[in-house]
């Protein structure tokens, strides 16, 4: 996952409930995965505008000790030097389009 992700990559992580670099983005996922508090489903990808992709796919997660979620997640994913530079999160489809409309590759990140 790490040499995927571009140096300055800012990914807005589902797993940590905040923006992280890559590093820490693959410490909270591989510690999620671990710890048998997450788990994600197949994604759907669409390429949307510019060069950004739109994934989604249903999560179960745990937010808070004793408790479980499921949800249906959408990541904007943008791209810098063939590599992944931002990730941002939503609940819903529109608003993750929007988002890209008003901030651009960066996702306002």
């Amino acid at each position: 996952m790490r040499a995927c992700c571009h140096d300055e990559a800012i990914i807005d992580s589902v797993t940590a409930a905040a923006a992280l670099g890559p590093d820490e983005t693959v410490a909270a996922v591989r510690a999620a995965y671990q710890a048998g508090v997450y788990s994600v489903s197949p994604w759907q990808h669409e390429d949307v505008e510019g060069d950004a992709v739109l994934s989604s796919g249903a999560v179960q997660y745990r937010p808070t000790p004793g408790t479980m979620r499921d949800a249906v997640f959408y990541w904007v994913t943008t791209g810098k030097d063939g590599l992944i530079w931002r990730v941002k999160a939503f609940r819903e489809r529109e608003s993750a389009i929007e988002h890209l409309r008003r901030h651009g590759p960066s996702l306002g990140l």
